[in-house]
């Protein structure tokens, strides 16, 4: 599994510290072969300890849990802070009589999600849970009274990238403060449909490599800081006129066009060591020729394709299972079991959870789904939430949350962000930058407040002393004495 924190960036330091060293040597110094080396076996016994703790970690979890709470690690369920105590009791019983191994948070107040998310540990003392979020724009596309970063969209106008990894580091931050392990972010699609209804200003934009490059840094940025990030939506959700909440988008698309374009993003930062990706419902006939069959429960499209011929070994999430591109053409718990034959780790916001888990131990008796490939994939969420420190869990503090998240050092980097993203799209007349003001009649007016903002104040810089004020509608005589 290509995610690493912690324990393999020790190792990574330790061993770039040791080409340095050997860099420094004397330049008549003779040749020296591996075998001289000691400070490399060092390392390898290192790393090879590291992972037998991990292995044994994930061995024990494994052999703690009936065949029934394995299964309950597949799936991922939506927790609704504003929702109050019932949302919290639902959580409370379908952990504990479910086992879960994961929970998504949607909107509420942090310092509440950062206290759910200690109740839910606490509830999962067997094994504990991963926690995702979806904060494509960090995490206030959830969670309230956090710093609103901007969308992907503007990212894309950023000159520097560098700026996109810093962005994700402080995303990662702000995750840890809350007990997150999972960012539903970066979007790679490339918004190349100006009538898709669903991406538009998520996606970073509509130049493949542009788009790629920035996920990388966003991906990097959170994975090197220890959260995991999640691309989506694979195999490419960019050019779709159809809301797959609602319905089945189709894209007709040949093959040779998805590899140039859609799966574009998706190759390159495979092999960059990205952590998990969701898959779409989508319906493309070049990849599975099948009906009303959304790439989630597409056996070609998940196995073949993405596991197979990208070699991609990070944990495979499921788009919503309560969306209608998919609930709407397969039924509660046969969605599930197909989305697990087509070769989905994780199952997100599965209908229910209890008949879904009844129909997976029937397909298992069956002969539809065999417990040896399940198990693969089990052993990899272990392993996944081992990665993300679990094996030493510890509840996250509830005392000052927000302040912390909006620390000063986030307010800067959202103000550079702004800065630098700013674009000058029309400048008829060449009007910008504003010259030959002396002697000019010049004022300004703003549209439904009845205060100076920041626009104006910056306008009395160049000597622009008067400003009017009107409503969201001028009647005819405001406007002549506007005027």
């Amino acid at each position: 599994m290509p995610f690493r924190i912690g324990y393999l960036a020790v190792i990574s330091l330790l061993f770039f510290s040791f080409l340095m060293c050997q860099s420094s040597l004397p330049p008549n110094a003779p040749a020296l072969g591996p075998q001289l080396f000691p400070q490399q076996k060092q390392l390898q016994a290192l790393e090879d300890r590291i992972l037998a703790q991990e292995e044994t970690w994930i061995n024990q979890k494994w052999e703690s849990m009936s065949p029934e709470e394995r299964l309950g690690q597949l799936f991922m369920v939506a927790a609704y802070p504003l929702q109050g105590k019932n949302d919290e009791a639902r959580m409370k019983r379908l952990i504990q009589k479910e086992h879960l191994g994961g929970v998504v948070l949607f909107k509420g107040p942090p310092t509440r999600a950062a206290s759910l998310c200690n109740k839910y540990q606490a509830w999962a003392p067997k094994v504990p849970l991963l926690v995702a979020i979806d904060g494509e724009w960090g995490l206030a596309m959830r969670l309230d009274s956090i710093i609103n970063y901007p969308r992907q969209l503007l990212f894309g106008a950023l000159p520097d990238n560098r700026l996109i990894y810093d962005f994700g580091k402080e995303v990662a931050r702000q995750a840890q403060h809350i007990g997150i392990h999972i960012n539903f972010a970066p979007v790679v699609d490339i918004n190349n449909n100006a009538a898709n209804p669903v991406i538009g200003d998520r996606s970073f934009g509509e130049q493949k490599r542009k788009v790629t490059a920035k996920a990388y840094q966003y991906m990097r940025g959170m994975q090197d800081n220890g959260l995991m990030a999640c691309a989506k939506h694979f195999p490419g959700h960019g050019d779709t006129d159809v809301d797959s909440h609602y319905d089945l988008p189709q894209i007709k698309h040949p093959r040779s066009r998805l590899d140039s374009l859609e799966l574009y993003p998706f190759r390159q930062l495979i092999p960059q060591g990205l952590g998990s990706i969701m898959v779409a419902h989508l319906n493309i006939p070049a990849l599975d020729p099948r009906d009303k069959r959304p790439t989630t429960l597409s056996y070609a499209t998940i196995q073949k394709l993405l596991k197979e011929e990208l070699n991609f070994k990070g944990l495979v999430i499921t788009d919503a299972m309560n969306m209608q591109g998919v609930a709407k053409h397969y039924g509660p718990g046969q969605a599930d079991v197909e989305a697990l034959k087509a070769g989905n780790d994780i199952l997100l916001m599965s209908q229910r959870v209890a008949q879904s888990k009844k129909m997976i131990l029937a397909a298992l008796k069956k002969g539809d789904l065999s417990w040896e490939d399940l198990e693969q994939r089990i052993r990899k969420i272990l392993r996944a939430k081992y990665r993300a420190g679990l094996a030493n869990y510890k509840p996250v503090s509830t005392k000052n949350v927000v302040k912390n998240i909006n620390n000063q050092a986030a307010q800067d980097l959202y103000k550079k962000i702004l800065g630098q993203s700013l674009t000058l799209v029309a400048n008829p007349d060449s009007l910008l930058p504003l010259r030959q003001i002396k002697g000019r009649k010049l004022a300004s007016l703003c549209i439904g407040s009845g205060r100076k903002n920041s626009f104006q104040l910056e306008l009395q810089r160049y000597g622009i002393q008067q400003h009017f004020y009107a409503g969201t509608s001028i009647s005819a005589g405001q406007e002549r004495r506007l005027l």
